[in-house]
């Protein structure tokens, strides 16, 4: 199996984005002992910046898939094995290899540009931040899934991360991106992509 993510971004490849939610913007997903968590925003931090992958495959309601990987690991959110449960990381392989456990899609929510970030084979159940003090964002929040209640935690806002176009270490799971997203990628995203 080939992995997918890639040292080098080139033209047309894949955003490299940041994911905030509405409930505390200043926090952003990351991989910390891996785990999926919210952490203070940190424009240094690789951990921080994912890829997104746009895939050929809808949910119910006709919207796309994409998967979000990890840029610095290789690593791609999977839905947990239920409701209620925090995200699994897995390698991300080739998109010739249909995985749907690590797809998901985005509804819009608000006119401000939030998603909800839903399973694409069950979109009642949404990428959630399990606050467990309340509604309190702090560093170390698990990142699961949950059915939608609108609340502030399930907002999601993908931004495009600039920061770190080229710059990653070239282990095993970033070995084959690069030729594929040279190949197969559409030619649109944040200027420094192009």
């Amino acid at each position: 199996m080939e992995f997918l993510v890639g040292k080098h971004l080139s033209a047309g490849g894949p955003q490299t984005v940041r994911l905030s939610v509405q409930a505390s913007t200043d926090y952003s997903l990351t991989i910390r002992e891996g785990i999926a968590v919210l952490v203070p925003t940190d424009q240094d931090d690789p951990l921080q910046s994912w890829i997104k992958v746009d895939q050929w495959m809808k949910d119910e309601t006709g919207l796309p898939g994409f998967a979000l990987v990890n840029k610095a690991t290789g690593l791609a959110i999977k839905h947990p094995v239920a409701a209620h449960r925090p995200l699994q990381l897995v390698p991300y392989y080739s998109p010739y290899y249909l995985d749907e456990t690590v797809l998901w899609t985005g509804s819009n929510v608000d006119g401000a540009g939030y998603k909800a970030i839903r399973m694409i084979n069950n979109v009642h159940l949404n990428l959630d931040a399990f606050f467990d003090d309340g509604r309190r964002v702090h560093g170390g929040v698990l990142i699961g899934v949950w059915e939608w209640n609108d609340g502030g935690n399930q907002k999601w806002k993908i931004v495009a991360n600039c920061k770190f176009p080229d710059t990653h270490t070239n282990t095993p799971q970033l070995i084959v991106a690069s030729l594929y997203i040279q190949l197969h990628a559409a030619s649109s995203g944040p200027p420094c992509l192009r």
